[in-house]
């Protein structure tokens, strides 16, 4: 029988007679002898890549970026009190599920943990631990093997860590565990955050998550096309913020149409379409579908996506969209920048696709024809009119449309 441990300098941990658990590590797979961990041994894993997410909508929350490194060492309950908020907010109804069956049945599957404390695997069956000890009043105790902990700069090491991570969470055990925006997060932190001590390869990253060729390049493409977003938005590498708006649906519509397009083409119309995603809401998968289709089959909305020149809008700028509080700055700016995104107009429910209007809008912007207005009877143009000023601060600049909905001269 294998040997007491010494974790975290003081805990000494014992062997489960003949428990064992099985997984790859540095290049083969092996039986790793499992022990009966303390759980105020053990500490959450905050470089856990599933709950980058969260923990980024909890410092939003808190006005602040947090150091949950110091926190462990400074106020190491409050840092624990945290994770396992975090935790339950990934899947509440599965933890208390799993919370039910330890109780009934005790914890079946061994987790992963280092020398110093930090698991690798078994986040929620930790979390379920500690919740089911606080209740009963017992002394339980975290079934886990053990691996060496590797120091703060051994890159090779904590590589390695990471290759065993996404062996465990993707590619054999726990597919479903990311979100496909976690997912997003856990590749930018792998292979590209220079934060990371010992960044994979692209290829490398593939291989442990056990995904294909054509898997590694729709998320390397989704991700390049999440980035830019975010740059664009001035909230760099705010994952959260794409999980709050349901990006990821979104995004993979983008990049169908940035395959199709030249760099050239797309680097002139992003603006454009990065505020159309900005600025919806809803269902904009299907909106981004269609606005993205309606720019590839007309050259003429192509056109005008290249001049798009306003500023990323927001709410305090743009003001209700029926026109409601728009400040006088508000009219000054849109003075300059009057052409109507008709398909933007229509995903935001300020004009039927259904009504003369609309077609005759249509017409108009198709066509470049002042004339295809005049088809609208006097009440239909003043009632057109009235949604083309309560909407002038979501256009771009188009002077003859300008001075038909707001009197306005052309400018030279």
């Amino acid at each position: 029988m294998a040997e007491d441990l010494i974790i975290r300098g003081t805990y000494r941990i014992r062997p489960i007679e003949n428990e064992f658990k099985r997984f790859p590590f540095r290049g083969k797979s092996d039986n790793y002898q499992v022990y009966e961990i303390p759980l105020d041994a053990i500490f959450y894993n905050d470089l856990n890549g599933r709950i980058v997410t969260i923990i980024q909508a909890d410092e939003a929350r808190r006005g602040k970026s947090v150091d949950y490194g110091a926190l462990r060492r400074e106020d190491p309950e409050e840092y624990q009190r945290r994770f396992e908020e975090f935790i339950e907010k990934q899947n509440p109804g599965k933890l208390q599920e799993l919370r039910r069956n330890i109780a009934l049945f005790g914890q079946l599957e061994p987790g992963i943990i280092l020398t110093d404390g930090r698991i690798i695997d078994g986040n929620r069956r930790y979390t379920a631990l500690r919740k089911n000890a606080r209740d009963s009043g017992e002394t339980l105790f975290f079934h886990a093997a053990v691996l060496p902990a590797p120091e703060a700069e051994d890159k090779e090491g904590w590589r390695y860590i990471k290759m065993l991570e996404l062996q465990i969470a993707l590619a054999k055990m726990q597919p479903l565990e990311y979100t496909p925006i976690a997912r997003l997060a856990d590749f930018y932190r792998a292979t590209r955050d220079p934060n990371t001590v010992g960044l994979l390869s692209s290829k490398e990253y593939q291989r442990n998550a056990g995904m294909t060729v054509g898997d590694l390049k729709k998320l390397s493409d989704e991700l390049d096309i999440a980035l830019d977003f975010l740059e664009w938005k001035g909230t760099p590498l705010s994952f959260e913020y794409l999980e709050r708006k349901a990006m990821d649906g979104p995004l993979r519509e983008i990049i169908k149409y940035r395959r199709k397009w030249t760099e050239a083409e797309y680097e002139g119309m992003k603006s454009s379409i990065y505020t159309f995603l900005d600025e919806g809401d809803g269902d904009m998968t299907r909106k981004i579908r269609e606005y993205l289709k309606y720019l590839w089959d007309s050259p003429t909305a192509r056109e005008k996506a290249r001049s798009f020149s306003l500023p990323t809008l927001t709410e305090e700028r743009a003001g209700d969209a029926l026109g409601k509080g728009v400040s006088d700055e508000m009219l000054r700016d849109a003075e300059e920048s009057v052409f109507v995104d008709l398909d933007y107009i229509s995903a935001q429910g300020l004009l039927d696709k259904s009504s003369k209007a609309y077609r005759a809008l249509n017409d108009f912007l198709a066509f470049e024809n002042i004339r295809a207005l005049g088809s609208l009877s006097k009440s239909e143009q003043e009632e057109l009119k009235n949604r083309l000023k309560a909407i002038r601060t979501l256009c771009l600049e188009d002077r003859a449309l300008a001075r038909w909905a707001f009197g306005e001269e052309e400018k030279d």
